[in-house]
């Protein structure tokens, strides 16, 4: 990849002189490059030049803009699926499930991680859209009879976090993505 250096573009028999271009980088099997102009309509930067035979893909932004929107129809898709399953969701009409599935935000956890905290307030339900997730509940008043114990699993397809957000009470449970 090039890039100009200044210079005003005119000719060298007394005009000014013609921009310098400057090397930036070399560009490696598998690097992409123009996004930036493709995807914000900015103007180029820099040039880019074949220093032997070379072998490209072009992407438009139309192309990549379907690309995009066939994804995430795609993901809506799935997620409206799923809900569908939701014993909890089951009155809701068509047209209440498509808004759920348009504005469930999508939270990718690690295994192990919590998603929610025994005794935390319950302000938000959780739908399984991939993976499992373990329960866990605390017993005992102190540290010495302090006991952890798994009281369930909720699969793809199911949900939690439901009862303290409807009853406005503390979780009952720590829920973390199955490890």
């Amino acid at each position: 990849a090039w890039q100009d250096d200044g210079g005003d573009g005119g000719s060298a028999a007394g005009g000014a002189a013609p921009p310098r271009r400057r090397f930036v980088r070399r560009m490696q099997e598998g690097r992409l490059f123009g996004e930036m102009a493709m995807l914000w309509s900015m103007r180029r930067t820099a040039s880019v030049f074949a220093k032997g035979r070379c072998e490209l893909g072009k992407l438009t932004r139309e192309v990549y803009q379907n690309l995009v929107a066939h994804h995430m129809r795609s993901q809506r898709d799935r997620r409206e699926k799923i809900l569908r399953k939701v014993p909890l969701l089951e009155t809701l009409s068509d047209a209440q499930i498509e808004q759920l599935a348009d504005t469930v935000k999508v939270r990718v956890v690690a295994p192990g991680e919590t998603v929610i905290r025994q005794g935390d307030k319950g302000h938000e339900v959780f739908f399984v859209l991939a993976g499992e997730c373990v329960a866990t509940a605390e017993t005992g008043t102190d540290s010495e009879s302090m006991d952890t114990q798994e009281i369930g699993r909720y699969p793809k397809g199911t949900m939690f976090g439901e009862q303290a957000l409807l009853e406005r009470r503390r979780q009952a449970a720590t829920v973390a993505a199955a490890p």
